[in-house]
């Protein structure tokens, strides 16, 4: 797109912007709540999976995760260590920070009839993408002249981030997966197709993943078209 007529520039080194259409006529029929005793990063995986699958029948717009925690990395210093390496847990955050980073080196413009104005902004990465990446960071030489590196003076593993809302469901930590309907589908039917499509996922799961449906907003339409046949009837 063109630059706006009030002079409108993006900042060197700004990727193109993201323009996001937001559907207000999705409607919510149901709750689809995912608990379990596993491991929270292994919970996190089965909430994504049923998640996707769930988006996968037709009439369903999205499935919404609430609360869901984002996976972070976690460097945990070794107290012992940093004394005998004589290094200070400030020099591990500028070593971490001076490796993680993403530094704009220009762009390429595609010139041609066809080209209208595009350009591609090139970029140097120096971003992780591995734990090992990140124990291989680093630090400092010491007096023989050996590097040290995060690992050698930390635990790097991967966790959550701290939880700001908790949803419990018969003692478990859970997760609630709004189902928004399409505009137009028929709710019954989607409701039923979810309800199918995630008993077929959970069967492999085992009883340590429990899943119950709430909100259920097809059972007022069945009501409704009951109280219907039956008033047509007498």
């Amino acid at each position: 797109p063109h630059a706006p007529a009030g002079g409108g520039h993006r900042p060197d080194g700004a990727e193109r912007p993201l323009l996001l259409a937001i559907e207000l006529r999705q409607t919510p029929i149901m709750d689809v709540v995912v608990a379990g005793s596993l491991p929270e990063i292994e919970m996190r995986r089965i909430y994504r999976l049923i998640e996707t699958e769930i988006e996968t029948v037709p009439g369903v717009a999205r499935a919404v995760p609430r609360p869901l925690r984002d996976l972070e990395v976690r460097v945990e210093a070794d107290l012992k260590k940093l004394q005998t390496q004589r290094i200070a847990l400030d020099e591990i955050v500028l070593a971490l920070k001076r490796q993680n980073v993403s530094i704009p080196g220009g762009t390429v413009e595609v010139r041609g009839a066809d080209a209208n104005g595009m350009e591609s902004i090139v970029r140097t990465i120096g971003e992780f993408k591995t734990l090992d990446d990140v124990r291989a960071t680093p630090i400092r030489a010491n007096d023989l002249g050996h590097t040290i590196t995060v690992g050698d003076v930390a635990h790097v593993r991967y966790a959550l981030e701290k939880p700001s809302v908790l949803l419990f469901t018969n003692g478990e930590k859970a997760t609630n997966l709004t189902i928004l309907q399409k505009e137009g589908a028929d709710a019954i039917k989607v409701v039923d197709a979810v309800r199918k499509k995630v008993g077929e996922i959970t069967q492999s799961f085992g009883p340590q993943v429990q899943i119950s449906f709430i909100n259920d907003m097809s059972e007022f339409i069945r009501r409704r078209l009951n109280v219907l046949t039956g008033n047509l009837l007498i």
